[in-house]
């Protein structure tokens, strides 16, 4: 692309950045100020699970200023302060980092990661489509508020949840409860068991607000093992409940593989709504169930033929999605009672007790992750359609391995990146708010591109997250009994072969004995036709020795002379 066109390009995004925030200010200054419950909030935020997207803004700051005596030469700037608290200064903020962000995402795409083998763009849209998309989630979710001190909270943020249930969806859509599905699932429970084996007493001794100590006994070893696994959001040091997640729709996708995909929607709806006002479960089902109609809807989704169908991805496109994202955040976020309903949790009955808040606060919380669900996947469809890349681009492959990232980011996170966040909210009072916002997009872009990479692939860390010698093992299991069973039906086939062959000796045997008494037969019958024969000539010589005897006597009695008598 011209530089003159990229310049350009970029000024008309500034233009229209800078005018959006303008009606963001207008707008957020002209409205009232948002009443929230706080009787719904402190409930939710007192609670040391899962809020809004790992531990929560709200209760990670409260946490952290109950340990700030482990930490008194980091203190909490008190100007970042308000305007992570103060709801039209999150607007504004998020509006500019929203727009900003993608614009400058889409200009150096299409400046210097374009595709430059157009015979390959329509080669296989739908899996980089879907590759990319996955690497920018995880950017996404590196970028998550709860990563941050006093860093604004967004529900822009939170539809990446739902676009990675809708895209595993899609991705498992063709899989059935046969060898290669049993053996996909086992190497997704291994993965999960192996991670929290060889990191989970590791990310609770490194988690920077309440800390930890490795365990001193086996007991206490695996009990911190079973303690993750059972309660996931309890453990802000891990994010393993999307993988119990994942395993959990995929069993529920062979269990439902003989109905209908609307059928299966239907039921996921209903399981959402009932999981809802059922106490909380642990494992993270009562989570996975909250999203399982994504997983569903991505299983049933015609994204080949909307990709087919869309135009492709260009400036026009990319400014109709930041439009049209813009306008979902506006209208999440400006309408005062859709801000009431979204003033409490977002997750599921993982993080709310229904006999703690109540029926009308458990109903409300329904209406509020129905209301997020269904504005989620207008964002998941607008993000696919209008703003993610559909060609192979540079970090395609590191989207097909955005496992690394997800499972590795919290822990980098929490063991080096945490006192690098926390300078910069110390040098954020003397600078704009963008030049802190921006820098930490483009480390959260480099720290997924460095974990989904070779380097990190190639590691010993590949056998633990990415355990494909399950499969082999699995495969070697299922070798030796297929030997064995072969050994068998060989023993079994070489049996038939000798009970074969001993009665196709005794049908040759009697095939032979009946062809000898066939002989035999057709022996006398043609001895019984010599004699007959012979008895024939017999009586023929018989017949001929008389007529001879007769010519014979008729010869003498014309040669013998006439009698005297009868010449007188």
């Amino acid at each position: 692309m011209p530089l003159r066109n990229t310049t350009g390009m970029a000024c008309s995004y500034m233009r229209m950045a800078l005018g959006l925030a303008a009606l963001s200010a207008l707008a957020a200054r002209a409205d009232a100020s948002p009443k929230v419950n706080a009787s719904i909030a402190s409930a939710c935020w007192s609670e040391d699970r899962d809020v809004s997207g790992g531990i929560g803004l709200l209760s990670l700051r409260a946490r952290k200023e109950a340990a700030s005596s482990r930490t008194p030469s980091l203190p909490t700037p008190e100007v970042l302060y308000r305007w992570g608290t103060n709801h039209h200064n999150i607007v504004l903020l998020d509006t500019i980092i929203y727009v900003l962000g993608f614009a400058a995402l889409h200009v150096l795409l299409q400046a210097y990661f374009k595709d430059t083998e157009p015979e390959h763009k329509d080669a296989k849209p739908r899996l980089d489509l879907l590759d990319n998309a996955k690497f920018w989630m995880m950017v996404l979710i590196c970028l998550d508020p709860e990563h941050t001190r006093g860093g604004p909270m967004t529900h822009f943020f939170q539809f990446h949840t739902r676009a990675f249930a809708f895209i595993s969806g899609w991705v498992t859509r063709n899989r059935r409860p046969d060898r290669y599905g049993v053996q996909s699932l086992g190497q997704q429970v291994a993965s999960l068991l192996l991670f929290v084996v060889f990191f989970a007493p590791v990310a609770k001794y490194i988690e920077p607000v309440t800390g930890g100590r490795f365990p001193k006994s086996v007991t206490e070893y695996f009990a911190v093992i079973y303690h993750t696994l059972k309660y996931p959001f309890s453990h802000t040091g891990t994010h393993i409940w999307y993988a119990q997640a994942l395993i959990f729709w995929q069993l529920c996708g062979f269990l439902l593989v003989s109905l209908q995909p609307t059928a299966k929607i239907l039921l996921s709806c209903l399981g959402f709504v009932f999981f809802w006002l059922a106490p909380p479960i642990p494992f993270a089902v009562s989570t996975a169930l909250v999203f399982l109609p994504f997983f569903f809807i991505g299983q049933a989704f015609p994204i080949e033929r909307c990709v087919k169908a869309l135009p492709e991805l260009g400036p026009r496109s990319m400014c109709t999605g930041i439009a049209l994202m813009t306008a979902i955040f506006f209208f999440e976020e400006q309408l005062p009672f859709i801000r009431d309903l979204l003033s409490v949790t977002n997750r599921g009955p993982d993080t709310l007790e229904p006999s703690e808040l109540g029926f009308a606060s458990v109903v409300q919380n329904l209406g509020k992750s129905t209301f997020m669900s269904l504005t989620s996947f207008v964002k998941v469809l607008v993000f696919l359609a209008c703003l993610c890349p559909r060609s192979a681009s540079w970090y395609t492959d590191l989207g097909k391995h955005s496992l690394y990232t997800y499972q590795l980011h919290q822990l980098v996170i929490n063991a080096f990146g945490v006192g690098f966040i926390y300078k910069m909210h110390d040098l954020a009072e003397a600078l704009p708010l963008w030049a802190y916002w921006l820098p930490y997009l483009l480390f959260c872009t480099l720290l997924n591109a460095l974990l989904a990479s070779k380097l990190v692939r190639w590691s010993p860390l590949s056998l633990i997250l990415e355990p494909t010698w399950v499969n082999q093992l699995i495969n070697q299991v299922i070798a030796a009994d297929d030997s064995e069973k072969k050994m068998l039906e060989k023993t079994l086939s070489e049996k038939d072969a000798e009970i074969k062959r001993s009665k196709e000796e005794q049908a040759s045997l009697q095939k032979k004995l009946m062809q000898a008494e066939t002989e035999k037969q057709a022996r006398a019958r043609a001895e019984k036709e010599k004699e007959e024969q012979i008895k024939q000539q017999e009586e023929k010589i018989k017949a001929l020795k008389k007529q001879t005897e007769e010519l014979e006597e008729l010869k003498r009695e014309q040669d013998s002379p006439p009698h005297p008598s009868h010449t007188e």
